[in-house]
């Protein structure tokens, strides 16, 4: 198991096949957030499952100051 800040990593082999799980609660914000995806990808050398609360804004009606640009939005559409 790897516990980071953000997330909850977890590998498991079945039949000599190593899968990972992740568990996600990220920041609201940008930079965290890359720190966290920095964190998944240094396991991305075998089947990787990673399910949470990616804490990403998708449009207007999910924020409650009105919308403004949203990075990360586009870097993972």
């Amino acid at each position: 198991m790897h516990s980071y800040d953000q997330c909850i990593l977890f590998e498991t082999t079945v039949n000599s096949h190593t899968w990972c799980f992740g568990f996600v609660h990220a920041r609201s914000t940008y930079i965290p957030r890359r720190e966290l995806w920095s964190s998944i990808c240094a396991h991305a050398d075998r089947p990787l499952c990673v399910m949470g609360d990616f804490n990403v804004v998708l449009g207007a009606h999910e924020r409650s100051r009105g919308l403004r640009t949203l990075p990360a939005l586009h870097e993972n559409s």
